[in-house]
């Protein structure tokens, strides 16, 4: 059993790092400018064939490995369906379909679907048998989660395997870990900065415990995303859900350290809050308990 990251999967994390901060700069995490052309970033995105990195192969990554890559995915995640994509590819289910193509999955739920990125242009819904047609017209998108819009879309889709569903929480988690560290680091370089009463609030022991508290409950989360990647569907569904409940912690405690302005449009926290949400709406639609 593979308990650590590769060195190859570690290089890519950095990469995809990079290649985020670049297409989405300066200070502010998720700027409002990023929602206004998710075409361009996938471009960007596909020429550089991340999206291949799921694909089996001889010198495949693992599931820790894609854990690792997502989860610095999620530090700054793009409006875009990177993740839903390296998911099909590792599944196999579109080798006919052009690399640079965004694709999705459905989980099913009677006779609709939960379909993230159902609304992104060109995406193509996949299943076992091949691509599964829909309209998009009068499609209901929740947008609750900006970063990953998802909808109900009339479609019988067949269920996931164990595997599967381990693959979608495990990844899940891994992401919503990536947007509670940007958060973390945001509310450090906020706090050595932002001064009350002629100091920097981050001297205040108070605020020092909320970040440390931020710290522990990631770094919880991040322990158990190596137990989620090894269990069972039926028996990580306990460990998911605090995992979870531990992120979403860390993220809302960042959102109260910034005081009055986390809440507000303009610091765009709240995109990584609901992201974290959106998450753990998916994995526990994959894993139910």
């Amino acid at each position: 059993m593979q308990v650590l990251p590769s060195d190859e999967s570690v290089e890519a994390s950095a990469a995809m790092s990079e290649l985020t901060a670049r297409l989405s700069p300066g200070n502010r995490r998720w700027p409002d400018a990023i929602f206004e052309d998710r075409d361009r970033l996938w471009q960007a995105i596909a020429t550089a064939e991340w999206p291949l990195v799921g694909v089996p192969d001889e010198a495949s990554f693992s599931l820790t490995d894609l854990s690792e890559i997502v989860e610095s995915w999620g530090r700054r995640a793009l409006p875009v369906p990177f993740t839903p994509t390296v998911l099909v590819r590792r599944w196999s289910w579109a080798p006919g379909v052009p690399a640079e193509r965004p694709l999705t999955f459905g989980l099913a739920s009677g006779a609709e679907a939960y379909v993230p990125f159902a609304d992104f242009p060109e995406v193509a819904l996949m299943a076992s048998d091949g691509e599964i047609p829909y309209s998009r017209l009068d499609l209901a998108i929740d947008q609750f989660d900006s970063l990953m819009p998802a909808s109900l879309v009339p479609a019988s889709l067949p269920d996931l395997t164990p595997a599967q569903v381990t693959d979608v929480c495990a990844l899940a988690l891994a992401e919503a870990i990536g947007v509670a560290d940007g958060v973390l680091s945001d509310t450090i370089e906020y706090a050595k900065s932002r001064e009350q009463f002629g100091r920097a609030i981050g001297t205040f022991q108070a605020v020092k415990h909320h970040c440390a508290n931020m710290h522990i409950d990631i770094e919880i989360a991040r322990s158990a995303l190596g137990w989620v990647v090894t269990e069972p569907a039926a028996g990580m569904r306990p460990g998911l859900a605090d995992a979870f409940a531990r992120v979403r912690r860390a993220v809302e405690v960042g959102l109260q350290v910034h005081g009055a302005m986390g809440f507000t449009w303009e610091a765009g926290l709240h995109f990584g809050l609901r992201h974290v949400v959106g998450l753990g709406e998916l994995a526990t639609r994959a894993a139910p308990a």
